[in-house]
């Protein structure tokens, strides 16, 4: 009996072992089965609520990191976008990491979006990891919505106020080319490389508007914040790997951008604590003490903080300063390229002011040729490639494809220079493109090296009249020449950062 009762307990016992397995098995499938059934629900909501989605095309991305094997890769990515172009049509979508980045192509598709429908491309993707970390949406460039108007208002305003399009403002242009000519009559005819020469004399244009005072070009905080300037504008966007990979930021630390970033402030910043000491709001003298008189007055709608200023006063610079001085750079290599065109302009000169003076704004309609050509100048070689990135601010349609809200968008403006439908021979070095039958400029619709619609450059008024009256006034004093026993340097240029740069070069300026 005793025998019996144990083999029954154990039979009973295993009995249960068995019964406990069956019923974890029993609760794994249908955790399976639950989590499943979950994702699939949630995958058929993704789709059932993207019904009506229709993703641009684009190159095959790859888990985790996307597109970014194939853009790392490119040296010229800007031509890599036009190579995309050819197969996947005018929109294109790319992946860099989880963010969704769209690139518009063709002068037809980007008037669309930036004119027709530039409402739904008014904003910055601000958010990007080191633009937020940088600009704190502060500033004019990177800020959306109403207080972005209201900044941009302010700043123009205030350019107005302190001479843009103004003969104030031409004078100190005027000003600033005696002392590039000092620089440049120094070399005695000896070879010299123009890029820092018209980048210290176009920074300092600036200077004037903003702190109310120039610099020498050998001043070494002068110099020091040039070099700041430059650096930050050839590597802040959103091309920097702390933007899409969080990791990165935990193995880079604080990017060096942002170092640099800090360093301006303090140049800036000791510009305004000495502004406060002699600030008086009866007597106005540049930018800042405009941005003094705003923080001062309590009945002013909009407030200016110091950060804005800042960021405000960064902004005029890279807007102001880079591109303008590179867009002197490529002249005179176009100049030296092409001397029966440079002799053209020469000529076209002499006639209108027979050397005896100055040339001004007010000579624009005269100079036609002169003005053709640095048109022709800035088209073929397209200083900014690409736009800024802008961020979609409601989903709208473009060539039959969705873009979502908060997608991040670039406008390949290279493409609307080069179109075949709106352009005869593109690819060709033309100036005379621009003349018209009546012997006035044409107003090229395709031509926008400046961007369109409400984000377009705040810096153009400046820049179209510093590059008019620095060009013209080199042009009558100087012949430009490539050195003895030298080659004529090529034309082909390297996107740095933001930029197109001509490959450094030398130059010979014979006094005419």
């Amino acid at each position: 009996m005793m025998a019996s009762s144990i083999i029954d307990t154990s039979v009973f016992h295993n009995l249960k072992i068995d019964l406990d397995a069956i019923n974890n098995k029993t609760n794994l499938k249908a955790a399976l089965l639950f989590g499943s059934s979950f994702l699939g629900l949630y995958w058929l909501y993704g789709k059932f609520s993207r019904r009506h989605i229709k993703d641009p095309p684009g190159p095959f991305s790859f888990p985790i990191v996307g597109n970014m094997p194939q853009l790392a890769g490119s040296i010229d990515l800007y031509q890599l976008f036009l190579q995309y172009r050819e197969q996947y049509g005018d929109v294109i979508k790319f992946e860099i990491g989880s963010t969704k980045m769209i690139v518009i192509c063709g002068y037809k598709a980007i008037h669309e979006c930036l004119i027709e429908k530039g409402h739904c491309f008014a904003n910055r993707p601000n958010w990007i990891y080191i633009i937020d970390q940088i600009f704190h949406n502060s500033g004019v460039f990177w800020t959306n919505g109403q207080r972005w108007k209201d900044l941009r208002r302010f700043t123009l305003t205030t350019l107005r106020d302190f001479g843009v399009g103004k003969k104030s403002l031409e004078e100190r242009i005027l000003d600033e080319f005696t002392y590039i000519c000092n620089i440049i009559d120094s070399k005695k005819g000896h070879a010299f490389n123009p890029k820092f020469i018209f980048a210290n004399g176009v920074a300092n244009i600036i200077c004037t508007i903003v702190f109310g005072e120039r610099f020498e070009y050998d001043d070494p905080e002068f110099l020091r914040m040039i070099d700041m300037l430059n650096y930050l504008f050839k590597n802040v966007g959103f091309q920097v790997p702390e933007n899409f990979f969080p990791i990165v930021r935990m193995i880079r630390g604080n990017s060096s951008v942002i170092k640099n970033d800090v360093e301006i402030q303090k140049f800036v910043k000791k510009r305004i604590e000495e502004h406060r000491q002699t600030f008086d709001p009866n007597e106005l003298r540049d930018f800042i003490d405009m941005y003094l008189k705003v923080c001062q007055d309590k009945s002013e709608d909009l407030k200016v903080n110091e950060t804005d200023m800042f960021r405000i006063t960064v902004d005029l610079f890279l807007a102001g300063s880079e591109t303008t001085a590179t867009s002197l750079w490529w002249t005179v290599l176009y100049l030296i390229n092409y001397p029966d065109i440079q002799n053209k302009c020469y000529q076209e000169i002499m006639k209108l002011t027979g050397g005896g003076r100055n040339v001004t704004l007010a000579d624009k309609p005269h100079l036609v040729y002169i003005w053709a050509f640095l048109n022709e100048v800035l088209r073929i070689v397209c200083i900014t490639p690409t736009t800024p990135p802008r961020a979609v601010s409601e989903e709208c349609t473009i060539n039959g494809y969705t873009l979502e809200k908060d997608t991040m968008v670039l406008f390949h403006i290279n493409s609307a220079h080069f179109d075949t439908d709106f352009w005869d021979e593109p690819e060709k070095f033309n100036p005379d493109r621009w003349i018209g039958n009546d012997g006035k400029i044409i107003k090229h619709k395709a031509f926008m090296p400046f961007g369109g619609g409400t984000r377009s450059c705040m810096g153009e008024p400046l820049a179209n009249m510093e590059l008019f009256i620095f060009a013209c006034n080199f042009i009558s004093r100087y012949e430009f020449k490539v050195p003895d026993g030298q080659k004529t340097p090529s034309i082909k240029g390297t996107v740095t950062g933001v930029t197109m740069q001509p490959d450094p070069y030398e130059v010979i300026a014979v006094p005419r």
